[in-house]
């Protein structure tokens, strides 16, 4: 089964063992391809390097090193700079992959009001769809509510014993919250902050919230207090149902052991367990009679261990979070898998029998059963593209294009009285015009499209090539044929030629079609003045605008070029005069203004966006007081689903 892992501009095709930017293959070689499959499907989990060099050179007597060269390899291929980045070196330990990959599928969005009741139809409506085609059960309707859908990632839920609280994380990577909440939904307590993505686990009793932080295992009072230190060296662990123990896997000599601490804290002992050597603790879970322990392999495959037989098999499996049924006969897990978004099972581990209870349009990340198996908690996750206006001194003015759906990539039109955006609310994504779709894209996004100077027509980009199309609607004219992807466009101040960025150069077509003429290669347009008198263009960032950050340069009309920025995001426009020019700083939080004629910064105009969204792109209005930006990233929301036949 083929399975994709999406994560920041990236996708990782783990069966064709291919990296891509975008639509643009990232080269690697076979061998960083593999531990980059191997380190995503254990993130948020560290892998040390025995594991590591036994996954990915299994029949080869390697040194350590060649761990490391591979390990800077990747780091160079996903672009990692001074600071924090996807993947983390653990002192002494390892590495962890520490992004939250998703498998691609259709948006959940969350939003007040309408949009809940329209996420909640739609996934709804999907599960009834796949229990109508794949069980011959009786019928049952799941029930969904949303739970934790703030503007933050909401991941790793886990109910309490008594199943009155849910304990999950809230934030983004390395900087999540761990919060305490109501079954209700109705009080919550922050435990601790500042954590990485992690597994949760409560005490026997539910007095307490334990969890992994620096490596080590921590407690804390469900109803808040100070975080206490419980074991070193530790990152995930949980309790025993039967006694005050605590279990957890650890890596010896390239072997994974299942080890016990009794009481909690106390000095730990191995215990007579056989577990695949690669067995990792963050997707692991004891049956309630403390009697069969559902682990996960570097593969995401699942084994049954029997603890009082010492034998474990595969449970034909893969998955992302693991719950048991309170007969500790039966799990409820989140399959991964690509072409149907996400699903969660029961399986019957005696029989090995599976039945499909749920599906989302979007991937599901981890789930937690109440302990009498009545009611699922489970995070799913999307990308949340939107439009907002804002004034030029960054102060929010409202959303003009949010939906369930994305939006993204705004244009003013010359005269200021439209915007244009793309938008994928029908199903595939398309050029609107306010409410109005005027031409169809597909499936993949391209180019951001762009009004023509007089705001007649638009030129956008589809699988084709590049078109031209009435702003009004009718019939398009493709301009220039293309099969290499096209990344930016824009027009000329006079509106007779279109600029294009293709095969690592800038092209101008004549927007009436004809044939195209490098202008510089290896690099790329970004804006056009106006008054025709610049046009600020950068090296070619291959596919990704929106996450390269690079050198801007102003080209005049008779091709000489003049630096601008170093060192900025590369989403940019220019002011309706001309005279000024304003960038994303790479904090995607805030802009610069530059002075064009003396090519310095002016001032730096501070975003007001909500705190875990980034800017990714701008349209300044022709009155020079307002700015479209684009919004986003990538969440996790937590839903709650019962109503499912036992």
């Amino acid at each position: 089964m083929t399975v994709i892992y999406e994560f920041g501009p990236f996708r990782l095709d783990a069966e064709a063992r291919s990296l891509f930017k975008g639509d643009q293959p990232v080269p690697l070689t076979p061998k960083a391809t593999e531990l980059l499959i191997v380190l995503v499907r254990n993130a948020g989990s560290v892998m040390d390097k025995d594991s590591l060099l036994r996954a990915v050179w299994p029949d080869t007597s390697v040194e350590e090193g060649i761990l490391a060269v591979n390990i800077a390899t990747l780091r160079k291929a996903l672009q990692e700079g001074e600071g924090p980045g996807l993947i983390e070196t653990v002192p002494r330990r390892g590495y962890r992959f520490v992004a939250a990959p998703r498998v691609p599928a259709s948006p959940v969005r969350r939003r007040p009001g309408l949009a809940f009741g329209l996420a909640a139809a739609a996934l709804l409506a999907c599960a009834s769809v796949w229990l109508a085609t794949r069980t011959t059960a009786r019928s049952s309707t799941v029930r969904l509510t949303p739970f934790a859908v703030e503007a933050a990632t909401e991941i790793w839920p886990a109910y309490s014993p008594s199943g009155d609280a849910l304990a999950y994380l809230q934030g983004r990577p390395a900087d999540f919250a761990l919060v305490v909440r109501s079954a209700t939904g109705s009080g919550s307590v922050v435990v601790d902050t500042k954590l990485r993505m992690g597994r949760i686990t409560w005490s026997r009793d539910g007095s307490r919230v334990c969890y992994g932080r620096e490596g080590d295992f921590w407690c804390a009072g469900a109803a808040g207090g100070s975080p206490r230190l419980l074991m070193r060296g530790v990152a995930s662990a949980q309790f025993g149902t039967r006694d005050e123990s605590l279990l957890f896997i650890v890596n010896v000599k390239g072997k994974a052991k299942l080890m016990r601490s009794a009481p909690p804290g106390a000095s730990p002992a191995p215990m007579n367990v056989e577990l695949p050597d690669s067995a990792r603790e963050v997707v692991s879970a004891l049956s309630p009679d403390g009697t069969r322990l559902v682990v996960a392999d570097a593969e995401s495959d699942c084994w049954t261990v029997s603890i009082s037989e010492g034998r474990s098999r595969r449970a034909g499996y893969r998955a992302r979070s693991v719950s048991w049924l309170p007969d500790s006969r039966r799990v409820m897990f989140a399959e991964m898998r690509q072409e149907a978004g996400g699903v969660l099972l029961i399986a019957d581990e005696d029989s090995g029998s599976q039945r499909p209870v749920l599906q989302t349009p979007s991937a599901i990340h981890s789930v937690s059963l109440r302990a009498d198996g009545g009611r699922a908690a489970f995070a799913t996750g999307n990308p949340d593209w939107d439009i907002s206006e804002h004034k030029m001194t960054g102060q929010f003015i409202r959303k003009v294009a949010a939906s369930a759906a994305q939006e993204t990539a705004p244009d003013w039109s010359s005269t200021g009285d439209r915007f244009l955006f793309i938008g994928n609310s029908t199903g595939p994504y398309a050029v609107w015009i306010g409410a109005r779709m005027i031409a169809p894209i597909g499936r993949s996004l391209y180019a951001k499209p762009r009004f023509s100077p007089d705001g007649r027509q638009v030129a956008y980009v589809d699988s084709q090539g590049v078109r031209v199309t009435p702003a009004g609607g009718g019939a398009s004219v493709l301009v220039v044929p293309l099969r290499e992807h096209v990344s930016t466009l824009c027009w000329s101040a006079g509106g007779e030629q279109i600029y294009f960025a293709s095969h690592g150069s800038l092209w101008r077509v004549p927007s009436s079609g004809g044939l195209p003429a490098v202008v510089r290669p290896g690099n790329f347009v970004i804006d056009a003045s106006n008054d025709g008198g610049w046009i600020s263009i950068s090296e070619s960032p291959g596919r990704d605008l929106y996450s390269t950050a690079g050198d801007v340069s102003l080209m005049a009309a008779g091709g000489r070029l003049v630096p601008l920025a170093s060192d900025t995001a590369l989403a940019g426009a220019f002011s309706r005069d001309g005279k000024r020019y304003y960038t994303m700083n790479k904090d995607q939080r805030s802009l610069v203004e530059w002075d064009v004629s003396a090519r310095k910064p002016v001032s730096t105009i501070e975003l007001q966006l909500n705190e875990n969204d980034g800017a990714f792109d701008i349209s300044t209005h022709p009155d020079g007081k307002r700015i479209l930006i684009m919004t986003g990233g990538l969440r996790h929301d937590i839903w709650t689903a019962e109503g499912w036949q036992p």
